[in-house]
């Protein structure tokens, strides 16, 4: 927390991104083998979110940012794959990225497992279309002639 520009007018305290002493920002080497999306990613959750969140202030988070860039490029980072990278974070979106992002539910799936039998037919299909029910009464079909 410090005494920032809107502190003198509005006395409100900033917040401003803190790295330890000990941070030397060794950031992916834009060379690495890892695939494009993971290095985009990358660049936008450090900026968009950890950036945005921890700068309350337009002109700390500019700064930051503006830092930020510098270090990547260092890292051999272009600087037009920063900015493209870059193009859909602005300071004007940091109350989105404050919100508590919704955590996506995951359907569990029961696994079905049986031990094989040849007396079983297409035991494939079972279950497959979720008709379980269906396929029994249809084999108890075939068993009866």
């Amino acid at each position: 927390m410090l005494k920032g520009e809107r502190f003198t007018e509005k006395s409100i305290l900033d917040i401003k991104t803190h790295y330890k002493p000990t941070e030397t920002f060794q950031y992916t080497h834009f060379s690495s083998c890892h695939p494009p999306g993971v290095k985009r990613g990358f660049i936008k959750g450090e900026a968009a979110i950890r950036l945005l969140r921890t700068n309350s202030s337009k002109t700390t988070f500019e700064e930051c940012l503006a830092n930020f860039k510098r270090r990547l490029e260092a890292r051999g980072y272009p600087k037009k794959y920063i900015e493209r990278s870059l193009s859909e974070v602005t300071f004007d979106s940091r109350q989105s990225a404050l919100k508590k992002q919704k955590q996506k539910t995951v359907e569990r799936l029961l696994p079905f497992v049986t031990t094989y039998h040849p007396a079983i037919k297409k035991l494939k299909q079972i279950g497959h279309d979720g008709t379980l029910e269906a396929h029994r009464k249809s084999a108890s079909a075939e068993n009866n002639f």
